[in-house]
């Protein structure tokens, strides 16, 4: 694995300094709570997005427990985040046709316990584990703790198993999310700006719409709107669309 360290260059990412300093003193608190010997010390696969938050975030899980793989979502990799994880962890692209496959993901689940059984944790966004964790499970035995789900997608995904014989823990629908929620519309709404800046343009005064008013949707609303944009909602669900009006928001 690669354990080359190098200063992180994001700051320009988040515009002022201590929007970084709040998302990275952020993930640090919520791993303070916990505290591992050497002995208990996970080994942690992580499939994640690539984006300047991800880097804060691996870092404050590298000091309860051990990093050895990250899969980076090939629609969310954003390239100065992602040659920083490269540097620090051994990064590669996800597939998730690779994951469905029982032999790969075995193999996977075995080259991160390593020699000498270390129990493993699989981070996952998105169900890439739920067609083969059954066959993880058969393998590693007690070596393997379990899946912490992220996304309401892979939510869906576990939930569909007819049968599981393992620990899928499931954030998706935890009020826990909600401060995690509350940072991904933050991060989409900064990398938008950074897009239209890109182009010599700026955002504001301009309308926005957002389709989808669920929980993301939702928070990368209310982060628009808090920058003085106008905002307007899309939802197939008739129900969040009220909800929607009802925050004070445009129906498109």
């Amino acid at each position: 694995m690669n354990s080359k360290k190098r200063p992180l260059s994001l700051s320009g990412y988040w515009g002022a300094p201590d929007n970084a300093a709040r998302i990275r003193d952020f993930f640090n608190h919520a791993t303070s709570f916990t505290n591992t010997t050497n002995e208990q010390r996970p080994s942690f696969i992580v499939i994640n997005h690539a984006l300047p938050d991800t880097v804060y975030f691996l870092e404050a899980l590298s000091s309860i427990g051990d990093v050895k793989k990250v899969f980076v979502k090939p629609n969310s990799a954003d390239r100065e985040a992602f040659n920083i994880l490269a540097a620090k962890y051994d990064t590669s692209i996800a597939n998730r046709a690779d994951f469905y496959d029982p032999s790969f993901s075995v193999s996977l689940m075995e080259m991160v316990s390593g020699i000498s059984k270390n129990p493993v944790i699989a981070l996952d966004v998105g169900g890439y584990f739920s067609q083969t964790l059954n066959s993880i499970q058969n393998t590693l035995g007690a070596r393997f703790i379990g899946i912490v789900e992220d996304t309401e997608n892979g939510h869906q995904k576990y939930e569909r198993m007819a049968f599981v014989d393992t620990c899928v823990y499931s954030v998706a629908r935890s009020p826990l999310k909600y401060c995690e929620d509350v940072l991904v519309g933050y991060s989409v709404v900064n990398a938008t700006e950074n897009i239209i800046r890109s182009f010599g343009d700026i955002h504001c005064p301009k309308t926005a719409t957002v389709f989808g008013y669920g929980k993301i949707g939702k928070s990368s609303a209310q982060s628009l709107k808090s920058t003085g944009m106008h905002v307007s909602i899309y939802d197939i669900n008739s129900v969040k669309m009220v909800q929607a009006s009802a925050d004070g928001f445009s129906i498109s």
